[in-house]
């Protein structure tokens, strides 16, 4: 039997990732938020299917890096539920560059998927602000 360590999972459903996340108004800056900011998301938990943003990290793994250009109004659309550390939003016409890389792929345990559930379960409706934004 081979046990699978977190140098060999891939993001896939029901894995705990954790990124280091950037924020900036130009591709490889930080400067909408100075400092780098971890986060962690279960994959694949959303009730609606994966966010946008899921299918840009499905099977990635430790050390990848991914690089989004969104127009600040997309940044809700393209994370739904997934809380996002607090970054200053950039001036109205100016587009958001967020850089994730990914810093580890776990199992998640029963108790962080039921942990996560019941936090979705407090996003309804247009008025969440779960994305942080």
């Amino acid at each position: 039997m081979t046990v699978k360590t977190s140098e060999n999972l891939k993001i896939s459903a029901l894995k705990k990732v954790t990124f280091s996340f950037t924020a900036g108004t130009q591709m490889g800056q930080n400067d909408l938020n100075p400092e780098s900011s971890t986060f962690d998301i279960i994959y694949g938990l959303g009730v609606e299917g994966l966010t946008p943003f899921e299918f840009q990290i499905t099977d990635k793994s430790e050390g990848d890096s991914i690089c989004l250009r969104l127009d600040f109004h997309e940044v809700c659309r393209t994370f739904m539920h997934i809380a996002l550390p607090h970054f200053n939003a950039p001036d109205a016409n100016d587009p958001v560059f967020l850089q994730f890389q990914v810093e580890k792929v776990v199992e998640a345990d029963s108790r962080e998927i039921i942990k996560a559930m019941a936090e979705m379960s407090a996003c309804s409706g247009d008025s969440c602000d779960c994305c942080g934004h």
